[in-house]
Order: C-alpha cells, then structure tokens, then sequence
C-alpha cells in the first residue's frame, strides 16, 4: 500500500507567533506571515518586512550605511595599525581598542553590582 505524500509542517511567526502560509515554487519557496509579512526562507534566515514609511525608510538606509563606512574605517585603521588609538568621527569618539580587527566592538563582560540594602534590625521581646 503506498503512503500519501506528508504536507510540510506548519510553521510558526517568530515575530507575532501566528501561523505563517507556504508561498514561492520550485527552489524558491519560503514561508510567509500574513500578519507582519515577516518571510523565513528554507535555510532558516528571517527576512523583515520593508519599512512603511518613506522617512524612517531613508532614515533606516542612511544608517546603516554611515555604521558600514564606521566598520570600513575602523578595520582599515587596525590593519594599518593607526598610531593614535582614540580618534574623532563624525562627531563621535572612537577608541580602536574597544573594536576588533573586522570593525566590529568588543563585547565585555559587565560585572553586576549588588546593592544591599541595609535593613532595620527589629528585636523581638
């Protein structure tokens, strides 16, 4: 007796959680929010719906290419081992020490500070 063939698993939005629709044909598939339009493609990268709005749009573009040109500086400074450590761009101070050799920053660890309330100590008679 052959089997029937098996419909993919249903697939949850990782952004709003609802159930997300099948779309595309052949290698292109990929699934798809009808909420927050949110893609997931085969390989498991999430695709963000495009910005509405035309000046958080821009705004959104400007950005990220001004923390691209960021990245670039800093990884060619660091190549060429830039005598100054601490320099200034764009209005902002930027230390090479606190980014690696891609332009990218240095996550530290944060010691968390316990603070401990002093309580008043009540005798009980």
């Amino acid at each position: 007796m052959l089997s029937r063939r098996k419909k993919p698993k249903q697939m949850k939005c990782p952004a709003c959680g609802c159930k997300m629709k099948r779309k595309g044909s052949f290698n292109r598939k990929y699934w798809k929010c009808p909420n927050c339009k949110t893609k997931v493609l085969k390989d498991g990268t999430v695709i963000e719906p495009p910005i509405e709005d035309k000046d958080m749009r821009d705004f959104a573009v400007k950005l990220s290419r001004k923390m691209e040109a960021k990245r670039k500086l800093i990884k060619r400074l660091k190549k060429k081992k830039y005598i100054p450590k601490v320099f200034e761009w764009d209005g902002e101070v930027i230390n090479l020490d606190e980014y690696d050799n891609e332009g990218r920053p240095i996550k530290k660890e944060r010691k968390k500070k316990i603070k401990i309330k002093e309580g008043e100590s009540e005798d009980v008679s």
